[in-house]
């Protein structure tokens, strides 16, 4: 801990992070979203049962929990200020959202699709869209909050 003021000087900006990572988060959270609104399992054998999808994603407890943090964390993005303060208060909660949304959608995949209407289950490709965006919505949240400058304790 240091006792001493910063060394005065010329007022420093922030740093201007690359706005590629703000559109990664973003169009990575609104696919994730659009794909927790679609069904995530169908009937395996259409041959026999016809075509029957499963209730939309967002009813598990998986597809709900990723529907809400990927909201939370484009609403935290969208909302951010160009305030230090305020990207280290904001960028560390997105990271941990990110990932708390990808754990539960990989806890989802590892315990299967399971059964629909009472016959063996699998995956839409809906589930896999999801599965293919959350990566880049978490990698996004953890460089943003890599890109923030070191913090000055006073």
């Amino acid at each position: 801990m240091r006792f001493q003021s910063p060394p005065s000087g010329p007022e420093q900006r922030p740093r201007k992070e690359p706005p590629a990572w703000r559109r990664i988060l973003l169009v990575g959270a609104a696919v994730a979203v659009w794909a927790t609104t679609m069904p995530w399992v169908c009937v395996r054998f259409e041959r026999l049962f016809g075509s029957q999808f499963g209730p939309p994603g967002w009813h598990s407890r998986a597809g709900f929990t990723c529907f809400c943090t990927c909201l939370l964390v484009a609403v935290m993005a969208i909302a951010e200020s160009d305030s230090d303060s305020e990207r280290r208060a904001t960028r560390p909660g997105s990271a941990m959202l990110a990932s708390l949304a990808g754990l539960s959608v990989a806890f989802e995949w590892g315990s299967g699709p399971g059964t629909s209407r009472g016959v063996s289950a699998v995956w839409t490709p809906w589930f896999y869209v999801l599965t293919a965006s959350l990566p880049f919505v978490v990698w996004a949240c953890v460089r943003r909050w890599a890109a923030l400058p070191p913090a000055h304790i006073a």
